[in-house]
């Protein structure tokens, strides 16, 4: 699914409500990974150019050499995907001698200001909150001439955008539950109403450390940007990634950036009335 021409876009956000909840609907049945627009690409897509928001996460087991400072505290287990950002690897800690330890080293071959930006708001959210993904070790950031390197947590659950595609593929998961709702135990038995909205409870903390403790905005909330990490079959936690586009809205506002198909109206309409 590829959209374009962003007045378009405007036009539909002030649909009624039944309309746009009817999109939301298509948009979960036909769940595409979407990447984020920064505030130029934004303007021009709202312009009616023709960008491109699908991006793709391939999954392969190659390897790939480590920077030199990490060779010997790493070890490279399987890539986890690749994209057109870059590639993610997991990887086991070597020092460690008594149980195994993994960390997800990601290698992003365009060095963005987007990126980069990221990257100082990982420094600045280390040791704030549980839910932030700190670098583990040091250096935790590594600049050399394939690209920006970032060591963080292995997030073992994978996003939230791939379990919701679990219920797609899952029968009676997606109207499955009571009053129509959608059943998750069809896609695992664990995951009741109750868990789902633990999960969602985590995501919803994980913002809120983001606002009270760094004073920023995330922009670009969406299932691809929740990673769960889970702890034997009894216990997962959501945790918020990817925060290139987070911004002080107390420093020259936020801008309109963002992934078009999750941005608030009130984002499309800024400007405009």
């Amino acid at each position: 699914m590829e959209l374009r021409h962003g007045e378009q876009a405007l036009a539909h956000s002030e649909t009624a409500a039944a309309s746009e909840a009817t999109l939301q609907e298509e948009v979960f049945e036909e769940l595409g990974r979407y990447r984020a627009l920064d505030e130029n690409e934004f303007e021009r897509f709202m312009a009616g150019e023709n960008i491109s928001l699908t991006t793709s996460f391939r999954e392969d087991d190659t390897g790939i050499e480590l920077p030199q400072e990490w060779q010997s505290k790493l070890s490279v287990i399987r890539k986890l995907g690749e994209g057109s950002f870059g590639k993610v690897f997991q990887c086991k800690v070597l020092c460690e001698k008594y149980k195994e330890i993994y960390v997800s080293v990601k290698l992003i071959v365009q060095k963005e200001p987007m990126v980069r930006k990221e990257i100082q708001v990982l420094e600045n959210m280390r040791g704030v909150s549980d839910y932030c993904i700190s670098a583990v070790g040091e250096p935790p950031f590594i600049d050399n001439r394939d690209g920006y390197w970032i060591m963080m947590p292995y997030m073992n659950g994978g996003e939230l955008y791939d379990f919701m595609k679990k219920c797609q593929l899952a029968h009676g998961c997606l109207y499955g539950g009571q009053e129509g709702r959608k059943d998750w135990t069809q896609v695992d038995p664990a995951f009741t109403t109750s868990y789902i909205l633990g999960l969602f409870h985590d995501m919803v903390q994980g913002v809120q450390a983001l606002h009270e403790k760094a004073g920023l905005h995330h922009i670009d909330l969406k299932p691809a940007n929740v990673m769960l990490n889970c702890e034997g079959s009894n216990r997962c936690f959501a945790a918020i990634i990817d925060l290139g586009l987070a911004c002080d809205p107390t420093k020259n506002g936020c801008g309109r950036a963002g992934t078009p198909l999750y941005i608030p109206r009130e984002v499309y309409l800024r400007d405009r009335t």
